[in-house]
């Protein structure tokens, strides 16, 4: 991706406004990526330690575990997988478009991310 630089505004009597618009990044620092459905109903709860996501899941899980993973050098990025997976980066080599996905503040911290799975519902805490 290219972004410009702004240049300074040219003195031609203010015939031009400056573009002050900048590109934001297709990427984020932190997100957070669920296994389900890109259109699925999601509660999201912050808090000023956490910030707690939701949901109900007709899939039933015994138990499930957040793993942080790097992509990038800077960019980590929070999945939920089943306890019984192996390996928590097995399967991402191919894209998944089809999920649900939350960018997460700069001030959470994607390694202590939690999840559990509670009568129906996923939950996953994600501390601040």
């Amino acid at each position: 991706m290219r972004v410009h630089p702004l240049l300074p505004t040219v003195a031609r009597g203010g015939a031009e406004p400056q573009n002050k618009l900048r590109r934001l990044p297709r990427i984020f620092s932190k997100m957070l990526e669920l296994p389900l459905r890109r259109g699925a109903d999601v509660a999201i709860e912050e808090e000023t330690t956490n910030l707690r996501f939701t949901a109900a899941t007709e899939k039933a899980w015994h138990e499930v575990q957040a793993h942080a993973i790097e992509i990038l050098p800077g960019f980590t990025k929070v999945v939920i997988r089943d306890a019984a997976g192996a390996d928590p980066e097995a399967g991402y080599d191919d894209l998944e478009f089809d999920r649900w996905r939350c960018r997460l503040p700069d001030s959470a911290l994607p390694g202590l991310a939690t999840a559990r799975y509670e009568n129906g519902k996923l939950i996953v805490t994600v501390p601040k």
